[in-house]
């Protein structure tokens, strides 16, 4: 199973890993939160 994938345009370091890793999904430029597939996420795992 695949949890997480990203696509760079270049090769990243073992470091950029490290740092990529350490800031978990703080790292990506979107902030999910209040986003609509979010919301419906949340939405519709309320019973």
């Amino acid at each position: 199973m695949i949890d997480e994938v990203r696509l760079w345009n270049r090769a990243i370091s073992g470091d950029d890993i490290a740092v990529l890793m350490d800031l978990g999904t703080n790292a990506t430029p979107v902030d999910p939160k209040d986003k609509i597939s979010t919301t419906w996420g949340s939405l519709k795992s309320v019973k």
